[in-house]
């Protein structure tokens, strides 16, 4: 097994990549490694049918046959998954200062989203804010959980429903997330010449990351709190576990085929087993 030293020089940038190339195709494993790849997330819900027609009207998603459960709905988007999970009581994370695990979202008419999100009795965190990529703005769910939406530029002749962009983590620091993400979880920087707080990482499963930069207190935390989790999986829960363990990072939680953990900023990550091919 490789040394952190040696996975932690994965962190160093691959040129003057952008962050548009964020889909192309995943690195190959490394053999001897435990290896985790994006799943999606899981969100806390205070109300799951109300959450479920959000995500599914609003925001695009499909519902996965044969998963549901009376605590639990299981929705995707292209592969991405989202799994709803009840929640005692709202998300009440302020964005701009707690870390925390966010959905980008492309679309094509942001528009068209504000509209719906007034039918559903909610609004934009601010107006949209033009990048050089596009359109971006925040939004709540309705457990109060946040996410991004993105117009790219220039924007699409033909209208399309909105898909996922990205999975987002805020941070306290990038070189102490670096650490954790590439040192301890395997992945790489995909670029270190996106304009700063972002570090865009190499796509590994269904969803790129990329981890931002803030100021932020640590993520709020209690179990009965709405949040998202980052979801990862790997062929050999009980070796990354281990793998983990010898690097120094605690199990918050371990759940038969479920280990929760915490990056050094408080947000959960939840490893699973991946189904049997």
């Amino acid at each position: 097994m490789k040394s952190m030293a040696d996975r932690q020089g994965r962190c160093r940038g691959a040129g003057v990549l952008g962050l548009a190339l964020l889909l192309v195709s995943a690195p190959a494993a490394r053999a001897g490694e435990p290896q985790f790849e994006v799943a999606g997330v899981a969100v806390g819900a205070t109300d799951l049918d109300r959450s479920a027609g959000f995500y599914r009207d609003v925001l695009g998603f499909s519902p996965v046959a044969g998963k549901a459960s009376a605590d639990e709905v299981h929705l995707a988007s292209g592969g991405v998954e989202l799994e709803l999970r009840r929640a005692g009581r709202p998300a009440a994370l302020d964005p701009e200062r707690q870390a925390h695990v966010y959905l980008n979202l492309e679309e094509s008419d942001l528009a068209a989203t504000e509209k719906a999100l007034e039918r559903w009795g909610l609004a934009l965190l601010a107006p949209p804010r033009e990048t050089a990529i596009g359109f971006f703005a925040a939004l709540r769910d309705p457990a109060g959980n946040v996410l991004q939406v993105v117009e790219r530029k220039p924007r699409s002749p033909e209208p399309f429903p909105p898909r996922v962009f990205n999975i987002g983590i805020r941070i306290a620091s990038l070189a102490t997330a670096k650490r954790f993400y590439c040192g301890a979880l395997g992945f790489e920087v995909q670029s270190e010449s996106h304009p700063p707080p972002i570090v865009p990482l190499k796509p590994k499963g269904r969803a790129p990351l990329i981890l931002f930069e803030g100021a932020p207190v640590e993520a709020e935390g209690g179990a009965e709190t709405a949040r998202i989790t980052l979801v990862l999986e790997t062929a050999s829960l009980a070796g990354a576990a281990g793998s983990l363990r010898e690097q120094g990072v605690a199990a918050a939680e371990e759940k038969g085929r479920r280990v929760l953990v915490q990056d050094p900023s408080g947000n959960r990550i939840e490893l699973r087993q991946s189904s049997a091919p």
